[in-house]
């Protein structure tokens, strides 16, 4: 067996590796010795991501379309989560509270703006459109 000298960056250390015979392997910084690197078909991290593991966009939209027990007078009725944050910010805006009432003017009108740009197009548009159909059309 031969010794090879680790190329190092750092002139205060001075390690070696054994190597095998015929290995002219140089190790050292994103260099591991052969035998420690990944095999083939194995990666760093064997068991991966859990299967039941969900990320904070899934884990938000569970909470939020989970349903709860609502009571409003006498009957009793199930409502998402997302509802009933709406529904007590509209009853505070009701009762005065101009924070809640700007929340949701704000995305109501939100809301409406986006709808309404999406179904409106414009006469260049119409024309790509017609062209299109025109070009690619099954007769």
């Amino acid at each position: 067996m031969k010794r090879v000298k680790l190329r190092s960056h750092d002139s205060r250390r001075d390690a070696t590796f054994q190597a095998r015979d015929g290995d002219d392997y140089e190790t050292g910084y994103g260099k591991p010795p052969k035998q420690h690197q990944f095999q083939p078909g194995q990666s760093g991290n064997r068991k991966g991501r859990p299967k039941g593991a969900k990320n904070t966009a899934t884990l938000l939209r569970d909470i939020l379309d989970r349903k709860i027990d609502v009571r409003t007078g006498s009957t009793l009725r199930k409502i998402s989560v997302r509802e009933a944050m709406l529904t007590r910010f509209a009853e505070s805006a009701l009762k005065g509270d101009t924070k809640a009432a700007t929340f949701l003017l704000q995305r109501y009108d939100t809301q409406e703006s986006g709808n309404d740009e999406n179904d409106v197009t414009t006469a260049e548009e119409q024309e790509i459109i017609t062209a299109y159909l025109k070009a690619y059309k099954p007769t």
